[in-house]
């Protein structure tokens, strides 16, 4: 499970290419490697209520952009792509516009999707450094300076946060000041690194929440949730179902810290567990 994808500049070539060819398309295929690049979330493409033709057309506005950001350091390149896939001239017609052959102007073609996907590669780069330094900022002040003695556990916990499918709600249980909070707080710094998440809240139970009536628990630490994230609605309120319509849609990791074994109680546990989707909580 990752929330974005692996960068390989390789398959980042093919698909560019594949998709400027399929321009002209009404239909969505090939685009699902782009769902997890960060360059790619302010057109939204991937929102499932879209239908594959406006799934495209989203897309198409994502690849005039990035040609318009070409355009600024190679006009030619950039030409090369607007004539051939924009416009979708035949190869021999942009070639005798610019007065080269057929073979350079294959050659022309190669050069800016190579350059194109430079230009995204660093855009993506830079998001995703950000991107993880904010993540990191929402973690508590670590407590330790390095985790001793814990690797096998540590690398248990990672695999079942990161690469199970199956467990969704993963407990720490132990007696207090043995370390659960410190061995969380490594791992889930493991999963901001693999980008294994879109987002990470990290809640600590306070003493009002454990005072309050369990039938008050859920629905309160459900609600904090949602505010951690900024979930909402077109009004502008903080909304459980916007909160629900993020978790079913990437994966989320909600920490919660601090919550005494009495607490998580049965309802708590199916309240969350119809929050999950492909997200987590530890």
């Amino acid at each position: 499970m990752s929330a974005l994808k692996t960068i390989n500049p390789e398959d980042l070539y093919s698909a560019i290419h594949q998709a400027l060819r399929a321009w002209h398309q009404i239909d969505a295929s090939g685009l699902d490697l782009f769902s997890g690049y960060l360059v790619m979330r302010p057109y939204t493409f991937d929102a499932p209520t879209l239908s594959p033709m406006q799934k495209r057309r989203a897309f198409n506005r994502f690849l005039a952009d990035c040609i318009a950001g070409l355009e600024e350091l190679e006009p030619t390149h950039a030409h090369v792509l607007s004539r051939r896939f924009v416009d979708g001239d035949l190869i021999i017609s942009v070639a005798q516009e610019l007065n080269v052959s057929e073979d350079q102007l294959n050659r022309l073609q190669r050069e800016a999707i190579e350059k194109l996907c430079t230009l995204v590669l660093g855009q993506e780069e830079s998001l995703r450094a950000s991107h993880r330094e904010r993540l990191l900022s929402v973690l508590p002040v670590r407590s330790y300076t390095r985790l001793i003695g814990v690797d096998t556990l540590q690398g248990a916990l990672f695999d079942r946060l990161v690469s199970s499918a199956r467990d969704q709600i993963i407990t720490l249980v132990g007696l207090g000041g043995i370390g659960k909070t410190a061995l969380a707080d490594g791992v889930v710094r493991q999963a901001i690194d693999a980008f294994a998440f879109e987002e990470v809240v990290w809640l600590r139970v306070d003493q009002p929440y454990a005072q309050a009536k369990q039938t008050e628990q859920a629905t309160r630490l459900v609600y904090m949730m949602a505010e951690r994230l900024d979930a909402t609605d077109a009004d502008g309120q903080i909304s459980v179902a916007e909160f629900r319509r993020r978790m079913h849609h990437r994966p989320h990791l909600i920490v919660i810290d601090n919550l005494e074994e009495e607490l998580a109680s049965p309802h708590l546990l199916v309240h969350l567990a119809g929050l999950i989707g492909p997200s987590k909580f530890l």
